[in-house]
């Protein structure tokens, strides 16, 4: 996936089979749960990244 775009202006399209499958991947999700996430914070890759970083905080004492 090259683009011209700086990379926090990257968008996640996912009505494209294979950009969503790219970001499943990359970002270790369920397409569902990509979906569900881009609903709550757009489509732009840094929101995602940094609403799953939140998420991670938020549970991380819950893992010990």
């Amino acid at each position: 996936m090259i683009t011209d775009e700086r990379p926090e202006d990257r968008k996640i399209n996912v009505s494209e089979t294979k950009e969503l499958n790219y970001w499943c991947e990359e970002l270790n999700l369920r397409a569902e749960d990509l979906k569900e996430i881009i609903k709550k914070v757009g489509p732009a890759v840094h929101d995602v990244r940094l609403y799953l970083a939140k998420q991670l905080l938020i549970t991380w004492p819950e893992a010990y």
